[in-house]
């Protein structure tokens, strides 16, 4: 891999588990500064405790819960007080609910749409300012290809992803002429515990190790920044989906998804 991460301050979201773990224990064989963000304190314990035994990074650790407004205040002011605004914003952290969008609670939804739209704008609108003082930065937006197509049963996390795939796009035809760059990944289904961590899906899904690997979503995301690439769509049957996808009539599309995202599993409306 390209060594853009030495001497840089680097801020990863999501950062105890899944893809955002990966995105940390990749970066930590650089000489750079890791900032960790989780909401799981003692899981983020475990993994500075794990990634400074195995890696040059030095390595700081913010307990944050990113889908509470108040919090997103004050964990910027932190880093600001620590001087660690990040040169590189990797923006990983995200949830997902299923079911009947009706059914769901409203609370869970809400805070699926802070999360995985308003801690990462929120995050670059800070953030921002510093690398144009700095006439460098890059940001990583963690997108997905739900958000390239309908998602019944996924209704807002496919919604809060397309947001994601559209805002990045537009922030890079903003600043990419500026020294700073602005990347998304859109990975498919990935193999993470945390992503199939839900009620009516986690027992009845099987064997998820056919789905692509946290750690070949993470390399792929890194390798789309090191190439100064705007977008990028992790797999190889995910690039010939998105492809199908482009001639398929969207009421069929619709219909096939609906079939093909587990509603067996579901529960009567």
């Amino acid at each position: 891999m390209k060594d853009i991460y030495s001497g840089k301050k680097i801020l990863v979201t999501g950062a105890s588990s899944g893809i955002g773990l990966e995105f940390a224990r990749i970066l930590n064989k650089y000489d750079c500064t890791l900032i960790l963000a989780a909401r799981s304190r003692e899981t983020l314990e475990k993994t500075k405790q794990s990634l400074s035994m195995n890696g040059l990074a030095k390595i700081s650790c913010f307990n944050v819960n990113l889908s509470r407004l108040e919090e997103l205040e004050t964990f910027y002011h932190s880093l600001e007080e620590k001087n660690l605004i990040p040169d590189i914003l990797i923006n990983n952290a995200g949830k997902q609910n299923y079911g009947y969008f009706h059914k769901l609670k409203w609370q869970d939804e809400y805070n699926q749409i802070i999360l995985n739209c308003l801690a990462p704008i929120f995050l670059i609108h800070k953030i921002v300012p510093n690398m144009l003082k700095n006439n460098y930065g890059k940001i990583l937006n963690v997108g997905s290809v739900a958000g390239t197509m309908p998602g019944p049963f996924f209704a807002t996390y496919a919604a809060t992803k397309a947001f994601i795939n559209s805002f990045s796009q537009s922030l890079s035809g903003e600043i990419n002429n500026q020294n700073i760059q602005c990347t998304c990944l859109l990975p498919g289904v990935t193999n993470t515990n945390n992503f199939w961590d839900l009620p009516v899906l986690k027992e009845k899904i099987g064997d998820v190790s056919r789905f692509t690997s946290a750690y070949n979503v993470a390399t792929y995301g890194l390798r789309l920044l090191e190439q100064n690439k705007e977008y990028g769509v992790c797999g190889l049957s995910n690039k010939t989906t998105q492809f199908i996808k482009r001639f398929t009539p969207l009421k069929l599309l619709n219909f096939a998804l609906k079939k093909h995202n587990y509603s067996n599993l579901l529960e009567p409306k």
